[in-house]
């Protein structure tokens, strides 16, 4: 649970979020969506400080938006005549953002289910594939990838090229009719040989689940590991977008007074060759810490929330059971990092 005197985030610390939005991100990036073309069943549209409504054939996604299927919902998605995605049921997929060497990427996200993808065209700058504990660069056109109840993953290439990263060790390449499997805060594991429908989520997740509740404390371990890497990154990031921000505040504040006294082409020329640096770099840092700051929410919300409903109503005539006591240990630790380095770097839309 978290707290009411943390919602309230950016601005709390001096940097209200939604002024950030219309200073720092570009008109152009609503642009850039997935548009919805089939719904089957519970398919719900989910937006940034909305409710959740019903969706529908047309609508479509933008960065930080998400689709989430019932048990019986099915979605199908394209994304800029590059990708079609297919939403299958019990999943939360999210659409998202990340700068890499000053070019932004989407993030096509799942935090739990599974989506396949077919892609229609490649080449510029692919889309990368995430999910609370991997992530996924696109050099292939045909793949599914799995998210558990235990915040593992499963990447499987049906043609092309996929590379995937883990929290930590070297990446994997993976070919058609090749697989591997993430658990969170670890390096991908060994390469398998996986035949075109071999696989079945509701099977695989089912073997993850059954791991789970036989060792409650291993998978809370990997999600703290996992939680952890979030966090790092985010401690990074921090103060060098608060320098960034205070330079960008700084020089934008000198050009009205070069306009006085210089002529509108001198304030020109002075945010062209100074101040639009400085906004890029502000920029790209914001983007970034968003990105692990919801990543982080989303691996809170989905997963480890998950973890707790399950063992708490599995044990709840006996809790003092050393499996539970053990687990749920482990999990007021993650909450307790959560709440400190993740809960003041949100608001209450994401909430």
């Amino acid at each position: 649970m978290i707290s009411t005197t943390m919602k309230i985030g950016f601005a709390r610390r001096g940097l209200p979020l939604f002024g950030l939005l219309a200073l720092l991100v570009p008109a152009h990036l609503a642009a850039q969506s997935a548009d919805v073309t089939y719904v089957q069943g519970s398919v719900d549209l989910q937006k940034p400080g909305q409710p959740r409504t019903e969706a529908f054939i047309g609508d479509s996604m933008n960065p930080g938006d998400s689709i989430i299927t019932g048990s019986d919902g099915l979605a199908q998605l394209q994304k800029e005549n590059l990708a079609d995605i297919t939403v299958s049921q019990g999943t939360v997929f999210t659409l998202r953002q990340i700068e890499e060497n000053g070019k932004k990427r989407d993030v096509l996200s799942v935090s739990l289910g599974s989506l396949a993808f077919k892609f229609n065209q490649l080449g510029g700058t692919e889309p990368l594939i995430g999910t609370t504990s991997a992530v996924a660069g696109i050099r292939g056109t045909e793949l599914k990838v799995f998210a558990g109840a235990d915040g593992s993953s499963l990447f499987v290439v049906e043609s092309g090229k996929v590379q995937v990263s883990g929290a930590s060790g070297q990446p994997v390449d993976l070919t058609a009719n090749e697989g591997v499997e993430v658990d969170p805060g670890q390096a991908p594991g060994q390469k398998i040989k996986v035949l075109h429908g071999q696989v079945d989520y509701s099977t695989w997740n089912a073997q993850k689940l059954d791991a789970l509740l036989k060792d409650p404390g291993a998978a809370a371990a990997k999600v703290r590991t996992q939680m952890e890497s979030y966090i790092a990154q985010i401690n990074d990031l921090w103060p060098e977008y608060q320098k960034a921000y205070a330079k960008l505040t700084e020089e934008r504040q000198k050009l009205p007074e070069i306009e006085k006294k210089q002529g509108k082409q001198a304030r020109t020329d002075y945010y062209n060759k100074t101040v639009l640096p400085v906004e890029q770099r502000a920029r790209g840092l914001f983007l970034n810490l968003r990105y692990y700051t919801l990543s982080a929410l989303s691996l809170r919300r989905y997963v480890l929330g998950t973890m707790y409903t399950r063992l708490t109503s599995m044990y709840i005539v006996d809790q003092s059971n050393p499996v539970y006591r053990g687990f749920e240990q482990i999990y007021q630790q993650i909450v307790t990092d959560y709440e400190r380095s993740v809960v003041p770097h949100l608001v209450a839309a994401d909430i």
